[in-house]
């Protein structure tokens, strides 16, 4: 098994997952989704937004190199409609993105300017920042959510393999 093969799995996964987590909090009433939280970000919603600006950051904004015209969508996006919208056009962008890649291609260099410097990172350790990005901030998802005596739609990889039959 390759790198590659591994890679694409995993966005498989998260996308999957990330639509049952998307379905759970549009579930919620406004005064759950906007709670106050001690998380990383104020509210539940907030941090699942978080997920996807990840995604626009270096997906869109660090690979063709055009932080200036970055903004962060926490700060704009208000409602599960807006969340469920972003989500469909970011997963779509991405898993696209994922599925073209060639071997060859995890060993390219991303480079961008931050405002002070040119930073410089392989695309291998990109994909492999937004697995370990995503399943984070989940995980905080799911301690926000039992906080609120909110069951979180936990899918582990071995029941993911299990109903997509995508075996190592």
């Amino acid at each position: 098994m390759n790198s590659l093969a591994d890679i694409a799995r995993w966005y498989s996964y998260n996308s999957y997952v990330r639509k049952k987590y998307l379905k759970t909090l549009s579930e919620l009433p406004t005064s759950k989704l906007s709670k106050r939280t001690k998380a990383s970000f104020p509210t539940v919603l907030q941090i699942f937004v978080h997920i996807l600006d990840a995604y626009r950051w270096w997906f869109i904004f660090v690979m063709e190199d055009r932080l200036r015209g970055y903004w962060k969508l926490r700060t704009r996006v208000k409602n599960i409609s807006e969340v469920k919208r972003l989500e469909s056009g970011i997963d779509s962008l991405v898993m696209k993105f994922v599925g073209s890649l060639k071997r060859a291609d995890l060993e390219r260099e991303i480079s961008w300017h931050d405002g002070k410097k040119l930073r410089r990172m392989k695309l291998d350790t990109i994909l492999h920042h937004m697995i370990e990005e995503e399943l984070q901030h989940r995980g905080e998802i799911n301690a926000v959510l039992w906080q609120m005596d909110i069951a979180p739609p936990i899918i582990g990889w071995d029941d993911w393999v299990n109903k997509t039959g995508l075996r190592p």
